[in-house]
């Protein structure tokens, strides 16, 4: 499976890299893996 961003929530997930907070920037991670894993 294949988790595809759209624009805007890519630009977002780029801009919380850029911030630095690691606490959002490891739970955006942990939801995607947690889709992958389980998608239904």
């Amino acid at each position: 499976m294949e988790i595809e961003f759209t624009q805007r929530a890519f630009k977002d997930l780029q801009d919380w890299k850029k911030t630095g907070n690691t606490k959002i920037i490891k739970r955006i991670s942990e939801l995607t893996a947690s889709i992958l894993e389980s998608p239904f």
